[in-house]
């Protein structure tokens, strides 16, 4: 099975982490988009020296290489390759983003009603919630967009739970909490692999496709504390045990 490449370095790692997620079942959008946005980075780093941020000459000549490098590798393939700015459009579209939410919701089914929903319960409920919203979505659309992301829908989750996070979306927030993001991700993982629904179903996964966070990176997470208000926890107990069978059964 893949294994998720861990690197010291922010920007590498970020790099790693974003281009799994975005191409995780091709390999040759998935490197040329790696060295794209780690490309970048590196030029956003190489800014902020500019405008006066101190670093250690070391730094700054290891920015000034990698910047240099990958613009000589690179150069022969942007006449021919999407720009970064429409691949992370691509990349971070709205149905990666509800495969995360789903794989979300899920969990938060278990927490609150002790209810471990099934795959198209739940996205369900996403696709209820969207729609109660003004956003057009089908269920049928969301079932394409978990065969296409699926094996990497514990790094969406994970980064659907930081969405909100003051530091940003993107690049920049991968940049800023891969480790929060690497240790969430860690946890959604276990969670969906060792998963069963309430009538005694699993989530169908390929071994040798499913993108596997490696032990020890990342932060710890042991248990997802996450406080619900009480307005929420009996919506989502309404929907589940009311509104759910009444509209979709």
């Amino acid at each position: 099975m893949p294994e998720l490449n861990i690197h010291e370095d922010p920007i590498l790692q970020a790099a790693e982490i974003i281009s799994v997620m975005a191409f995780p079942n091709d390999s040759t959008r998935r490197g040329l988009f790696n060295y794209k946005v780690r490309f970048n980075l590196f030029l956003e780093e190489r800014r902020r020296f500019m405008f006066g941020d101190k670093n250690s000459k070391e730094y700054v000549d290891y920015v000034n290489k990698s910047c240099d490098s990958l613009s000589s590798y690179l150069a022969p393939m942007l006449l021919h390759s999407d720009s970064y700015e429409h691949l992370m459009k691509k990349a971070f579209n709205v149905g990666a983003v509800n495969v995360g939410q789903a794989v979300i919701e899920m969990h938060s089914f278990s927490r609150i009603d002790n209810t471990y929903v099934g795959i198209n319960r739940a996205f369900q409920f996403v696709v209820d919630q969207q729609n109660k919203h003004g956003f057009k979505l089908s269920k049928k659309k969301m079932e394409g967009d978990w065969q296409k992301y699926k094996y990497v829908a514990h790094l969406w989750a994970a980064y659907a739970y930081c969405l909100f996070d003051p530091v940003g979306n993107g690049s920049d927030l991968f940049l800023r909490n891969h480790k929060e993001i690497l240790g969430l991700a860690r946890y959604y993982q276990e969670f969906l692999l060792n998963y069963e629904s309430s009538n005694n179903r699993k989530i169908s996964f390929d071994p040798e496709k499913n993108w596997v966070i490696p032990k020890g990176s990342g932060w710890k997470v042991n248990k997802m504390d996450v406080e619900f208000t009480e307005e929420r926890k009996l919506y989502i107990r309404k929907w589940n045990n009311n509104e759910y069978y009444q509209k979709h059964k």
